[in-house]
């Protein structure tokens, strides 16, 4: 969002800081994903949804790692992203607009 000048700097600073209190009030909590199990649940994905949209690799790549995870929801901003979400099940915060 910053860097296609969608936040001001005083904006990302303030999303910072609540990225901050919220790990330290344990709301978010950093997990590591084992590349062994990234790919081959990246691969899976590409295999099964790349025929019907075209995803980059990052968008693919934080899918996969939160289907490993098992978390409920993604937070994004990227619309391709968040279409990859919801095909796979994951509610998307902030809700996409069409």
């Amino acid at each position: 969002m910053r860097l296609d000048h969608k936040l001001s700097a005083a904006e990302f600073r303030q999303a910072e800081t609540g990225f901050t209190q919220a790990r330290m009030e344990g709301l978010l909590v950093r997990r590591e994903t084992p590349a062994h199990r990234l790919y081959p649940e990246a691969h899976r994905l590409v295999t099964h949804f790349s025929s019907k949209a075209a995803y980059g690799t990052l968008d693919i790549l934080h899918v996969a790692a939160a289907m490993i995870l098992r978390a409920d929801t993604l937070l994004t901003f990227d619309k391709r992203q968040a279409a990859l979400a919801m095909t796979v099940g994951l509610r998307v915060e902030p809700p996409m607009h069409k």
